[in-house]
């Protein structure tokens, strides 16, 4: 005789047990692109440092009024991307102490609230990271026609 209940009850048990290694594979890939943007940072503001000196030395070399709003333009752009600077690596530092959580205590937040928090992260990274590029390519164009 054919017990139902218990090939149920353990094809269950197998579903489950998939869905949990599913869901840690997953949010160890999550955790590896956080680390990867943390790692990032770094060259960041290593970048924003660089921009700031080329600028401080166009403003030692050139005083026309033109060069010199230019100048303040950059300055003030690097300032509010400095301060985006410390409020994405806070959201890094949160979501990785979230992922850390969900690894190691799982049954706590739900994959998918991870996941979405995890997006938001993620959009902020790339708009980061975008508008450090625009800037650069700004600033070398500036660069080009002061210099």
């Amino acid at each position: 005789m054919v017990n139902y209940k218990l090939i149920n009850f353990l094809l269950h048990l197998n579903y489950k047990q998939n869905k949990i290694m599913e869901n840690q594979a997953q949010l160890e890939a999550l955790h590896s692109e956080n680390l990867g943007w943390l790692k990032n940072l770094v060259f960041y503001t290593e970048d924003i440092k660089s921009m700031q000196s080329r600028i401080e030395d166009i403003a030692s070399e050139y005083s026309s009024s033109e060069v010199m709003a230019n100048i303040e333009h950059f300055q003030n752009q690097l300032e509010i991307q400095k301060k985006e600077y410390n409020i994405l690596k806070h959201s890094l530092k949160n979501n990785q102490r979230l992922l850390l959580d969900a690894l190691t205590n799982y049954g706590g937040l739900s994959s998918q609230i991870i996941s979405v928090n995890h997006s938001r992260v993620k959009e902020k990274v790339i708009i980061f990271e975008k508008i450090i590029n625009d800037l650069q390519v700004e600033l070398k164009q500036f660069l080009q026609v002061a210099i």
